[in-house]
C-alpha cells in the first residue's frame, strides 16, 4: 500500500486570515480614499481655496485611480 505524504502549506489558517485581513483592509481604505477623492471633485472654487487647493491641483488627484494610495495613508506609511 502507498503512503501519502502530508504537505507542508506555506498558508497557515493563521496567516491566511491575516492576508484576508490586510487585503480587506487596503480594499477598505482604497473605497475611502476614493469616495473622498470624488467629493474633492464636487467642491467649487471657494471651498477649494478653503482648504488650500487650486482647480488643478484638485483635478489631477481626483483623477487618480482608487488603488493609488497616498504613501502617508497606506499600511507602510
Amino acid at each position: 500500500m502507498s503512503q501519502i505524504a502530508l504537505s507542508f502549506s506555506p498558508f497557515s489558517s493563521a496567516r491566511f486570515r491575516d492576508r484576508m485581513s490586510n487585503l480587506m483592509h487596503c480594499l477598505g481604505l482604497a473605497l475611502q480614499v476614493r469616495s473622498e477623492r470624488q467629493r474633492l471633485s464636487g467642491l467649487d472654487n471657494r471651498e477649494l481655496e478653503d482648504v488650500g487647493l487650486s482647480r488643478a491641483a484638485a483635478t489631477a488627484e481626483s483623477s487618480r485611480a482608487f488603488w493609488d494610495l497616498p504613501s502617508e495613508r497606506s499600511l507602510a506609511g
